[in-house]
């Protein structure tokens, strides 16, 4: 099992324990938060990918390439955060 698996797990775990674990009626609603949470990352990466693949198509060297996509991702990284 990777790191970030094992952290997922971890997270689940919180989650059902803060939500009572005894109380598999409120399984889904505890978990809520964790789906979500995995949503947003998986989002996250997928763009991530996208950005990066288009930044060869629109600059020219490396550098460049590198600064676009370390500046979008910071912005999509943060609205993948907004919880609001």
């Amino acid at each position: 099992m990777t790191d970030k698996e094992t952290q997922g797990k971890l997270d689940l775990l919180a989650a059902l324990l803060a939500g009572g674990v005894e109380n598999w009626e409120g399984y889904d609603l505890a978990t809520e938060e964790h789906r979500k949470a995995i949503a947003r990352e998986e989002n996250f990466e997928r763009i991530r990918a996208h950005v990066e693949g288009l930044s060869y198509l629109y600059y020219n060297t490396e550098e460049c390439r590198k600064e676009a996509v370390r500046i979008i991702l910071r912005q999509v990284k943060e609205l993948c955060d907004d919880k609001s």
